[in-house]
């Protein structure tokens, strides 16, 4: 016997391809689709239910606040999504359970993704479904959306400031990173958690039907009454300002995991040899001023020295709460036993402390931090959304040059997208990986090149008016000059506009190169090479209308003459 007749049932054309001139879905579709193939059913309520209540993907410790419940489980809620229409029972009467599943994974979300870019409006996907359309209703409210709306864009220009505050040069040092940890992923969380709601939110990929435009349009008119307006530019700033932060606190976690069993090494070397020291002192074999022989404190010395070296960051846990005591014990002999008159002995205790609170800090330093930072910076929704933004994109690099700096970043942020595509191909250690990877990899860069293709067409632009203004506009000095002519052949104004577009196309420069080469996916993408291709493709264009506008000239030279 052979399978050939379940699979040609299993993958019969329904005769339904989701578009615009093909709004409205058949009826009983998806379910009898997914019906073709009988799954028992109690195995059907068992994963609904694990998926309900439980968080299989273990994504909540990595959203710690309240509020950002939904994002941490929109993988989950997608799966859920799904397998809904394995149980049309389920999405038609019981509302009880529709309830909980929307209280829990769509309070404050209603479109969601599916699947690399794939977005679905729920308002239109669970229409026929009385038990899920009812579960909808409070999430769907009128006054709801406007606020929602609203409280995420207002947090647009305020999340923009703290970003662009770490940015700033000096801010982001070892010592800064690793006291204020908790608090920049905090930050990182809630810039993510923004722009994937207004992305998603205001994307046009999933209004097919009139309610789902509606909806768009509510939440669109809402953003309008935000105090400072609002503009989709801001978002695609804040996107490159958030791929530049996780960029680099990715790179500095990354050095600092390197150079970890080192740094802490050489401390617990430092403090156990500050603690051996002030044994010797106050056994008094070794001399220093006004420092009387105490055996009492040569033993605590020498102990604590044997508890420094003793010290171990495997687990961090322990040794964190040991550090905590020792730095209280040197704090307290320092008190107790009024060492603070002699300026040596109390500068080698605060030396020692100093170490420990370092040991603290390289204790701190776990690749968890960068596990979380990689699910928080998570791109996979806007494999899509995010081609909408090109315009923004190009049109912010035309205005200001040094946002191509922050490109390398944005593309790294996007290529993370790959990840979830290729996760459980590679745990099957299945064969198509090598392919899969590929395939997404040119999508990724052929998207790049698109992007890129602004750089060349925006200096070319800068080039011209240079060129343009030297020619015509800027006098040449003679090599005798009238001081009376000086302001005359000075044209500050102009000297200046020539400076400054002079700078714009050296920041351009410097962005190319700070890019080289960026791998994207399993693609190595040589930047410089992506950009000559287009400066070559602008050098035709160029000669091209030079030639045009020669040949118009000389026929229209001829036709006068004749």
């Amino acid at each position: 016997d052979t399978n050939v007749d379940d699979v040609c049932k299993l993958l019969r054309s329904t005769g339904y391809l989701r578009s615009p001139t093909m709004v409205k879905r058949p009826v009983k579709y998806p379910e009898d689709y997914f019906g073709r193939i009988a799954i028992p059913k109690h195995f059907i309520d068992m994963v609904i239910g694990r998926l309900r209540s439980d968080d299989i993907y273990n994504q909540i410790s990595s959203y710690p606040n309240p509020t950002h419940r939904s994002t941490a489980l929109a993988t989950q809620a997608a799966m859920l999504y799904v397998i809904l229409f394995f149980s049309p029972n389920t999405l038609n009467s019981k509302q009880a359970q529709m309830r909980e599943i929307v209280d829990k994974h769509f309070p404050d979300n209603w479109v969601i993704s599916m699947y690399m870019g794939i977005t679905v409006n729920l308002c239109e996907a669970w229409e026929p479904y009385k038990a899920a359309r009812t579960a909808l209703n409070n999430t769907l409210d009128p006054d709801n959306i406007q606020s929602l709306a609203i409280s995420q864009v207002s947090k647009v220009a305020m999340l923009q400031k703290q970003v662009l505050g770490y940015l700033k040069e000096g801010t982001l040092l070892e010592d800064y990173l690793l006291d204020n940890v908790q608090k920049l992923l905090n930050c990182l969380r809630e810039c993510n958690v923004t722009i994937r709601w207004i992305m998603m939110h205001t994307a046009t990929t999933a209004d097919y039907d009139r309610k789902s435009k509606l909806l768009r349009d509510q939440v669109t008119s809402a953003v309008q009454n935000v105090k400072d307006g609002y503009h989709p530019r801001q978002l695609f700033e804040l996107l490159l300002n958030t791929a530049q932060l996780e960029f680099i606190l990715s790179q500095m976690f990354k050095r600092l995991l390197a150079k970890k069993q080192e740094k802490w090494e050489m401390l617990k070397k430092e403090g156990t040899e500050r603690m051996v020291e002030l044994g010797e002192v106050f056994s008094g074999t070794k001399p220093l001023t006004r420092v009387e022989k105490n055996e009492h404190l040569q033993e605590w010395f020498t102990e604590m020295s044997s508890q420094i070296n003793s010290l171990s960051y495997v687990d961090s846990t322990t040794a964190g709460r040991k550090i905590s005591q020792l730095v209280q014990a040197l704090e307290e002999v320092q008190e107790f036993h009024q060492l603070e008159s002699n300026l040596q002995v109390k500068q080698f205790l605060a030396d020692t402390r100093l170490y420990l609170h370092q040991m603290l800090r390289t204790i701190n330093i776990k690749e968890e931090v960068l596990i979380t930072l990689q699910f928080v910076a998570d791109l996979s929704y806007a494999w899509k959304l995010i081609d909408s933004y090109t315009a923004y994109m190009q049109e912010g690099i035309k205005k200001n040059a040094h946002l191509v700096i922050k490109l390398r970043a944005t593309f790294l942020k996007m290529a993370s997208a790959l990840d979830l595509p290729l996760v459980r191909i590679s745990e099957a250690k299945s064969r198509d990986l090598g392919s899969v990877s590929a395939y997404y990899s040119r999508e990724l860069v052929a998207y790049v090149r698109k992007v890129m293709q602004i750089i060349p067409e925006t200096m070319f632009t800068v080039l011209h008016r240079i060129i343009e203004m030297q020619t015509n506009h800027i006098k040449e000095v003679p090599t005798r000059l009238d001081k009376d002519k000086m302001k005359e052949f000075a044209q500050l104004d102009e000297r200046f506009e020539v400076a400054r577009l002079t700078h714009s196309i050296s920041v351009f420069t410097e962005g190319i190169l700070m890019m080289k080469t960026t791998l994207v996916g399993v693609i190595k993408v040589l930047i410089t090479g992506c950009v000559r291709t287009c400066v070559c493709g602008c050098v035709r264009a160029c000669v091209c209308v030079a030639r045009h506008y020669r040949v118009v000239i000389y026929y229209a030279t001829v036709l006068c003459s004749g």
